[in-house]
């Protein structure tokens, strides 16, 4: 099961044209009325009722305003401050003719959990395919303070006529990705944004939305759906990228919403409460019945690549899709802060807000949804070679990161691994590889080898390496303690011999590096001796210096890749034949670690049989 971001189709990209232009407030435009409301404003004796006008003040109920806008314009997107419960309606004059009223109302549960601007909105509400050049807007609920509309224009790409890059077709959901549509990064400079997409460490349930726009658009015109959102979202109301991880259209394309790895578990901004732990997928459409635009069914080939969406991010972070989460929420109209919820791990944003969302038809569907998430995992299960004697690839690196660092693996740590290994086909012995080169690795654990290797010229024992490994993990011990210790030893100082500084810095040397000391080395380490620093301390400088680290390296892996992979140490044979063979260049650590791997010493340690 693979989740594979497509490759952006050849040809000139679009475009999305927008302005704003406030309705209402101090710099507000001169509007004339609806033309709707010309003959309600003459029967109340307004003699100026096809005038155009400034409302400095808020547009309450009833207040209506007209503007021209550029001819072809196909989206509308309303913010005011204020009235979190606030509504419009809207129509659009295409070719001399006048379309329906579309109302459009604010929901306070959606988006971020924090941040933003502090005004609410609607939008973008879509116009049609042909677009309009004149909007009228009248406000149906509370008073809207500095109302702004946003109009918005998609200029489709120039179609490509090249072939495809080879392997554009994925074996799991194609995914496009936001280079196909989206006219902007996250925003790091929007109030309460970080620096880069928050990637959190686990995931646990899915929240299905619609995005209640219309169901009347084009496969060409979803980068511009997509792309009016996202100006929307992050310019008119402040937020820091688009709201949904991925959203879906009606002809059954899966499309990256937020930024960052689509592997990872990306915090979206799309359920406000209920962002932590989860993540939003949205159908492009509107699907409750009654509601404006008019509803419309969903599609099988939505549906279609919803369950493959959700059982490809689902399987990787081991969640059960028929199975139920409990959550703390951090405020909404619904649950207030603090408030423990227990919600289904694939739900609709009803679940967790007062909203319609995702509308009943969807909605409906979910348990079946769930079964057939459920029968799609399942089904996959024809990989597991690849990590046996693991069931999963999360199973495969939560050991490793148990064996090697010595700590669990994050539910992000699983992710990344599943994410290499299924995505872009790494190997375990691959992977295995990147974590014995992580810097954590180097830092914490390594140096005890190092440290055996300085002051006796040999590899640790296994008792030896696992109690220092263990007392240095736990912080009861240091390196700088262990240094001291092994300086004081019987064995140390059979190597050592009981030299004068000088002659001990020669020593160390010879020792540690294989070579003579240089003059400045040698009156350096001398001095520092000299000035009370202790044996051990010279020690560790050398054997954490990295010329030694380069010239152990081999050494040292070997004697990693053995301890943490079989739990012994290596024979000193096995060490000598390896690690020559790494140095020489005929092999690499990856080759041992798959040998590990495959032996049934391994398979005998991890399953017990």
């Amino acid at each position: 099961m693979t989740g594979a971001v497509v490759p952006a189709r050849a040809g000139q990209p679009g475009r999305l044209e927008s302005s704003v232009v406030t309705l209402a407030g101090p710099s507000a435009a001169a509007l004339a009325p609806a033309a709707g409301d010309v003959a309600r404003l003459r029967a109340a004796g307004r003699t100026d009722a096809e005038s155009p006008r400034r409302t400095t003040g808020a547009a309450t109920r009833g207040w209506s305003g007209a503007i021209d806008v550029t001819d072809g314009t196909q989206m509308v997107a309303f913010t005011w401050s204020g009235a979190a419960d606030g509504a419009v309606e809207v129509r659009s004059r295409e070719g001399g003719r006048w379309s329906t009223w579309t109302p459009a109302a604010a929901s306070p549960d959606e988006g971020p959990d924090t941040g933003g601007n502090g005004r609410t909105g609607v939008g973008p509400v879509w116009l049609g395919s042909k677009g309009a050049d004149r909007v009228e807007v009248r406000v149906a609920r509370a008073g809207l303070r500095d109302l702004r509309m946003r109009a918005m224009r998609w200029i489709e790409p120039v179609a490509g006529t090249g072939p495809q890059p080879a392997g554009a077709e994925p074996v799991g959901p194609g995914i496009r990705p936001r280079s196909d549509w989206a006219p902007g990064g996250w925003v790091s400079s929007n109030a309460g944004c970080p620096a880069a997409p928050e990637v959190q460490s686990q995931l646990k349930f899915a929240v299905v939305h619609h995005t209640a726009s219309s169901n009347d658009y084009t496969p060409s015109q979803v980068p511009g759906i997509l792309a009016g959102s996202y100006l929307y979202q992050v310019k008119d109301l402040g937020w820091c990228d688009m709201a949904y991880n991925f959203l879906v259209d009606k002809f059954g394309t899966i499309w990256q919403g937020r930024s960052g790895d689509i592997g990872l578990p990306i915090m979206g901004g799309h359920s406000k409460g209920f962002n932590t732990d989860s993540m939003g997928v949205a159908l492009i459409g509107q699907y409750q019945p009654g509601e404006s635009p008019a509803a419309a069914p969903p599609t099988a080939a939505e549906f279609t690549a919803l369950r493959e969406l959700l059982a490809w991010k689902l399987w990787m972070h081991r969640i059960d899709p028929l199975g139920t989460v409990t959550v703390v929420s951090r405020g909404n109209t619904k649950y207030r802060d603090g408030t423990v919820v227990t919600l289904p791990t694939i739900g609709g944003h009803r679940d967790n807000g007062y909203t319609a969302d995702p509308g009943d038809p969807v909605y409906a569907r979910l348990p079946q949804l769930r079964l057939d998430v459920k029968a799609t995992i399942a089904a996959a299960g024809v990989d597991g070679a690849r990590w046996a004697p693991f069931a999963s690839p999360q199973q495969l690196a939560s050991r490793q990161y148990a064996d090697f660092l010595r700590r669990p693996a994050t539910n992000t740590d699983a992710a990344y691994w599943a994410t290499l290994m299924v995505r872009s086909a790494k190997t375990p012995a691959g992977q295995t590889g990147r974590l014995l080169r992580s810097a954590e690795m180097d830092n914490r654990i390594a140096p005890v080898v190092r440290l055996y290797l300085s002051a006796f010229l040999r590899a640790p024992d296994h008792r030896g390496f696992v109690w220092w490994r263990d007392q240095i993990l736990s912080g009861k011990q240091t390196l700088l303690s262990m240094a001291d210790f092994v300086t004081t030893s019987s064995e140390f100082r059979r190597r050592y011999g009981s030299l004068g500084n000088l002659d001990f810095v020669r020593r160390v040397y010879l020792n540690v590096l294989g070579r003579p000391a240089d003059a400045g080395g040698l009156d350096y380490w001398a001095d520092q001796l000299t000035a009370g620093r202790s044996r051990g301390w010279v020690l560790l400088g050398f054997s954490e210096a990295q010329e030694f680290k380069r010239a152990s390296r081999a050494q040292v892996d070997v004697d990693l890749v053995t301890e943490s992979m079989l739990g012994r140490t290596p024979t000193q044979a096995g060490l000598d034949r390896w690690a020559g063979q790494i140095r020489s260049g005929t092999s690499v650590i990856e080759d041992l670690i798959a040998l590990d791997f495959a032996s049934v010493e391994y398979r005998r340690r991890i399953t017990g049989a």
